[in-house]
């Protein structure tokens, strides 16, 4: 693969922790077409869309780019089952004016797709619960729609967060909360805390923050958009954009600890613009840019 030196060494102590911010590696080209919004899976995986968030795609290798699905919306927040063995999408089709989405199980190894839900009109995308269930917001509230283990399907699921008409909606003990930490407005990108205790979410034109599961602000992390726990909870990993509301005019890729107080660039390159990082295992950041070519950060402790 193909290393470029987006950063080179940045090195860091938080907590009595070192953190080295080495090479990037490039993993697809802009002759294998572009590919946005990376995610990550739990062995190392990695998916991307198309532009549009049309079709969804595996990084199997260097030189090599499986076609999972071509359907618009594929690509929309897919997410991996516990095992990284299969993946759920929410494809979706127009019937005149009615857009209507169903969620898809795919094996990731072989062309086995099972339907989940067909052509709904209100149900979000599926996220992986702590528990290894895979469940959406729904109408009628949390529906797991894929178990793991012997718990029953429809089993009260740990905690959980979806965006609901602009708000957090929140499960904690089979019960639904509506959360507005910072009063009405349009909320984007939540997520539960790997220990569970603790909420990270942007307010539009607010900024990114912390709270707990009541809603009370914890810390405030600034500007700091499509934020994201890493896998230890220490830390968050976000994009810094400034746009014209028509086109991107820069973007870079930092980390946070989540206290607020130590921020640290992974991407300074000025004229290329990065986005949508996730974290992955091992200590990797997973990162676009707004030409569609997917890039892998290696983090070193």
């Amino acid at each position: 693969m193909k290393n470029i030196c987006i950063v080179l060494l940045l090195t860091l102590s938080v907590n009595a922790q070192t953190i080295t911010v080495g090479a990037i590696e490039q993993l697809t080209t802009e002759q294998q077409g572009q590919f946005f919004h990376p995610v990550a899976g739990p062995n190392g995986e990695v998916l991307f869309s198309g532009a549009g968030y049309v079709g969804l795609y595996l990084l199997e290798g260097p030189d090599h780019i499986k076609t999972l699905s071509e359907a618009l919306g594929a690509g929309y927040e897919p997410t991996f089952s516990a095992d990284g063995k299969n993946v759920y999408f929410k494809p979706y089709r127009y019937e005149g004016m009615r857009k209507l989405s169903s969620l898809v199980k795919k094996s990731i190894s072989g062309d086995r797709e099972k339907i989940l839900i067909k052509d709904e009109r209100h149900f979000t995308s599926a996220k992986r619960l702590p528990n290894g269930a895979v469940a959406v917001n729904r109408d009628t509230g949390l529906y797991v729609v894929d178990k793991s283990g012997p718990e029953p399907k429809n089993a009260i699921a740990p905690v959980s967060v979806f965006i609901e008409k602009g708000k957090i909606v929140l499960y904690k003990n089979g019960e639904k909360k509506t959360l507005t930490p910072l009063g009405d407005g349009f909320y984007l990108w939540p997520s539960i805390s790997p220990d569970g205790t603790k909420l990270l979410f942007t307010k539009a034109g607010k900024g990114t923050f912390i709270s707990n599961l009541e809603g009370a602000i914890l810390v405030e992390l600034g500007y700091a958009n499509a934020p994201q726990w890493s896998p230890d909870g220490k830390w968050v990993v976000f994009m810094r954009d400034l746009d014209d509301g028509h086109q991107v005019l820069e973007s870079d890729i930092f980390i946070t600890s989540v206290d607020g107080k130590t921020t640290i660039a992974i991407t300074e390159t000025g004229d290329q613009k990065e986005v949508y990082p996730v974290w992955a295992a091992d200590n990797e950041i997973i990162f676009g840019t707004e030409k569609g070519v997917i890039y892998k950060a290696i983090l070193e402790k």
